[in-house]
């Protein structure tokens, strides 16, 4: 947590989980090594950049969110920025691939 300053941690009680979401790449890894192990057939590095995709705007959009609620409008406007451009190049390869 913040202080006022915005300068300095103070610590919060309570469990802390470090890197949540690459628990969550891990995990969701597992699942498509398990599908490889089970039917040779499985595309593995485009499954795994399919689901890390997702994970990856997940943690955009909490970056766009505590910028913003903290008011480190440096931090929102850059993530904000990195944000439209993974919708822009997403869609992008959309098209190419829809092509």
């Amino acid at each position: 947590m913040l202080n006022q300053g915005k300068d300095r941690c103070i610590p919060v009680p309570g469990k802390y989980l470090p890197f949540p979401l690459l628990i969550a790449c891990g995990c969701l890894s597992l699942m498509v090594i398990v599908s490889y192990v089970r039917k040779r057939e499985t595309q593995v590095v485009s499954n795994l950049i399919a689901v890390w995709s997702l994970i990856e705007t997940v943690g955009i959009i909490v970056e766009i969110i505590l910028g913003y609620l903290m008011g480190i409008y440096s931090a929102f406007g850059l993530s904000l920025v990195s944000g439209l451009f993974l919708i822009g190049c997403n869609l992008f390869f959309c098209i190419i691939y829809d092509k």
